[in-house]
């Protein structure tokens, strides 16, 4: 598939460098096989991200993401500043209840 695709592509080049129009036919069978491409593309993406997570899960990397925390302990926090500020304790914040 990846040669006809190579070919029509050269075609499509051929066609521009000389300044020419595709037949119908032509431009129909070039775009449908770029099409094609993409969407190949797309699903052998698809494939390699979940054999990815797979591979993680049988290599025991993903046993975080079934404890308790699900992997998000506190040693996270902060990490990329995207949540919101920490809860303030109303005790131990409000200076009237300091010692002294």
């Amino acid at each position: 598939m990846t040669q006809k695709i190579d070919a029509a592509s050269d075609h499509r080049a051929e066609h521009e460098r000389r300044h020419e129009v595709e037949e119908v036919h032509e431009k129909e069978r070039l775009d449908s096989l770029i099409q094609a491409a993409k969407a190949a593309d797309a699903e052998v993406r698809k494939l390699e991200f979940w054999s990815d997570i797979r591979e993680m899960v049988n290599n025991g990397e993903s046993l975080g993401a079934t404890d308790e925390a699900q992997g998000w302990e506190h040693g996270w926090e902060g990490v990329d500043r995207s949540g919101g500020t920490r809860p303030v304790h109303p005790v131990l914040e409000d200076e009237s209840f300091a010692p002294g």
